[in-house]
């Protein structure tokens, strides 16, 4: 059989990000396998078991009459029909008669089929059969991926013009770069993860709980793509992950991830050195109007792709994954082009996997996770649009590229739980964080020092919500363990590098985190007291960390200014402006407790400068957003522009909205609804900052 059509990685029953339930709906009406399994001996058990081993998604049957009612209801475009067994030629003509029908599958040496000759396959063995079906069933499965474009493309355009999708980008990067640096030493603690979500989140049918354990007894990190080739409920639920952004999920996933992309680099790293070219690949594809009307539109930019990128050294076989009717929804028909050079080894690497795939004979080139495109150009011909990319592998922006080295660096060279803890906090995701915390504390010795730092996350959890007698035993317990650790320090010792530069600093996390407390609190002179002995700290470690820094000179600023030493902390404001990166967060920090000290008539621009920077750096539910539009809210309201003081009072309780675990509990929360109250009931108030 010559009609060679390569499996796309993204073509199974998997929802996209932009509206799950399109896309489920999407496949369920275009393909839908299904074995007759009427007869009941070894042979027919056997090849029973071999097609759903290769499948877990194939519906089975064991009458004609139950498989014929079944079919009949389906909504599919197309069904794939597979036989066990002879049938005679009244039940065959039958078959053939239902329009829903693509083709029949049969093993020759078992059926005599021989009337049925218009959509009829016939394979001398099962490997054959199972291979064809695959080939031809792929195109019909396929759903579409997310698309991020960044928006960066001129050198002179500074890190405030990033686009929204390029935020995403950025924090989707350094996800990825913490699940790389996972240490080998956490695959089985990864693994039994990674089968309990399934387990938990799946009803697994006899099949696919088969296919769970024997990936359970067999998987080797060498054997990583071989399992992502495979057509099964794993390659499925990860792909879904990945696609909808579940971070959850994707940590879950983490060992696999990381094992595919180093397999990606040797096999990238040894095709470079045998055959070193312009690889030309392609991508056939099926997408959403608004989707393909986003990309022309960004022609002569970059573009990334939220998983795994599957394509084909054969135009003709990606031209057949733009089969099939189209839909309202599902209308313009891509071939994409891919071009990327061989003669270097890249950054983010791709390979030809058929050495290591489970279909070894299509021609599959597989695209890392964080692989960017340049869209080159888009051309109209014969009913399609071709799509031409560049893989983009020096990322010409440099303001992004400073942004992800500065967060790649503060990283450190292994990741753990704790980062990844470290991760979701950043995120403004406390609730996860204190699970992934909590996790941890089981796994930690009594007096290991990163007891401390987790005790620090799971403190940030309690302030998050307005727990403050919680948050302050968590850091107390925290300034404890920091208090051991920092004394030993002078002692000789063995520790690594990183390790002794994160006991140095522990003391400042737990300082400056009991100081966010007291700031909380209304207690500013106490709060001032720890801020400044973080300071202190910073002052001292080895090397400096400005990041660090510049937080904590913006918080001791908003603590005199609580002290009603507004002048005083304007000075120490202006030192946060200075230390403070324009390519980091952080920057928003120092900016907003300039605004906070400064007269009304200059605070306003500050606020919009901050906001603006918190907007780039965060994602849109972050908890810090919405300080950030309360504190607009306080000097509008000062300013007795109560209508734009409740504008962000609203857009503040909006954010709150976003997050559905226990927002209505959190004290942000809380102060939103105050804040609207007060606002629809003027005279001015007094509030505390």
């Amino acid at each position: 059989m010559e009609n060679k059509v390569p499996r796309n990685r993204e073509s199974a029953a998997e929802e996209a990000t932009y509206d799950e339930s399109v896309s489920v709906e999407f496949i369920a009406r275009r393909a839908t396998m299904i074995l007759l399994d009427c007869e009941k001996n070894e042979q027919t058990k056997e090849f029973a078991e071999f097609l759903r081993k290769m499948f877990d998604y194939v519906q089975s049957y064991d009458t004609l009459v139950t498989c014929i009612e079944n079919v009949e209801k389906l909504q599919s475009e197309y069904v794939f029909l597979v036989l066990s067994h002879s049938i005679n030629q009244h039940d065959a003509s039958t078959i053939e008669n239902l329009q829903q029908i693509k083709f029949i599958y049969a093993l020759s040496m078992n059926n005599d089929v021989s009337w049925i000759t218009n959509i009829l396959q016939s394979f001398d063995t099962q490997e054959d059969l199972v291979s064809q079906l695959h080939k031809d069933i792929s195109p019909y499965r396929q759903v579409p991926f997310p698309i991020n474009t960044l928006s960066v493309t001129d050198k002179e355009k500074t890190a405030y013009e990033l686009g929204n999708d390029t935020q995403k980008y950025i924090w989707y990067y350094l996800l990825i770069e913490i699940l790389n640096r996972m240490p080998e030493s956490d695959i089985n603690d990864a693994k039994r993860n990674m089968i309990a979500m399934c387990e938990k989140e799946l009803k697994l049918n006899e099949c696919e709980k088969a296919t769970l354990n024997e990936f359970n007894n067999t998987y080797h990190p060498k054997k990583a793509i071989f399992w992502y080739s495979k057509d099964s409920f794993i390659y499925r639920k990860l792909n879904k992950a990945l696609r909808t952004q579940n971070i959850t999920q994707i940590f879950n996933f983490r060992f696999i991830i990381a094992d595919i992309r180093k397999q990606l680099a040797t096999l990238h790293s040894e095709q470079c050195r045998h055959n070193p070219r312009d690889l030309i690949t392609y991508r056939g594809q099926i997408m959403q109007e608004k989707d393909f009307n986003k990309l022309k539109e960004k022609c002569g930019k970059r573009m990334s792709v939220y998983q795994f990128f599957s394509t084909t050294m054969d135009r003709q076989m990606a031209l057949c994954f733009m089969q099939g009717a189209l839909t309202r929804e599902y209308n313009v028909r891509v071939l994409f082009i891919i071009k990327a050079n061989t003669r270097n080894v890249s950054s983010q690497p791709f390979a030809e996997i058929s050495s290591v795939s489970m279909y070894p004979g299509e021609y599959e080139v597989l695209f890392a996770l964080d692989a960017v495109f340049r869209i080159a150009h888009l051309e109209k011909k014969d009913g399609y649009w071709q799509i031409h990319l560049i893989l983009d592998d020096k990322r010409e922006d440099e303001e992004v590229e400073r942004i992800l080295e500065g967060l790649k660096n503060r990283l450190g060279d292994v990741s753990s739980f704790l980062t990844f803890g470290d991760f979701l906090i950043d995120l403004g995701q406390y609730d996860n964080a204190r699970k992934y915390c909590e996790l941890m504390l089981a796994k930690l010795p009594p007096g290991d020092y990163e007891r401390a730092m987790v005790y620090n996350n799971i403190g940030k959890y309690y302030l998050s919500i307005g727990d403050y007698d919680s948050a302050r035993d968590r850091f107390q317990l925290a300034f404890k363990i920091n208090s051991l650790h920092f004394k030993k320090r002078e002692s000789p010792t063995t520790v690594s590098s990183e390790l002794a530069t994160k006991i140095q600093k522990a003391p400042a996390l737990t300082c400056f985190n009991l100081g966010c407390v007291y700031f909380r609190l209304g207690d500013y002179d106490t709060a001032l007291h720890y801020f400044v002995q973080a300071l202190s700290i910073w002052k001292h470690c080895s090397p400096v960390d400005e990041v660090e820094l510049a937080k904590t000179y913006s918080y001791i600023a908003l603590a005199q200014k609580g002290t009603g030493n507004k002048a005083e902390g304007l000075k120490t404001a202006m030192k946060a402006i200075k230390v403070a990166s324009a390519e980091h967060l952080v920057r928003g920090w120092a900016l907003l407790s300039q605004a906070a000290c400064s007269p009304l008539a200059h605070a306003e621009n500050l606020y919009v400068h901050a906001l603006q920077i918190f907007e780039l750096f965060l994602p849109p539910d972050h908890p810090d957003l919405v300080f950030a539009h309360l504190q607009m809210s306080k000097l509008y309201r000062q300013k007795e522009n109560f209508s734009e003081a409740l504008r962000h009072d609203e857009q503040a309780l909006k954010i709150c909205n976003m997050r559905p675990e226990n927002a209505k509990n959190r004290a942000d929360f809380k102060l939103c609804k105050e804040y609207m109250r007060l606002d629809k009931n003027p005279p001015v108030r007094k509030y505390s900052l």
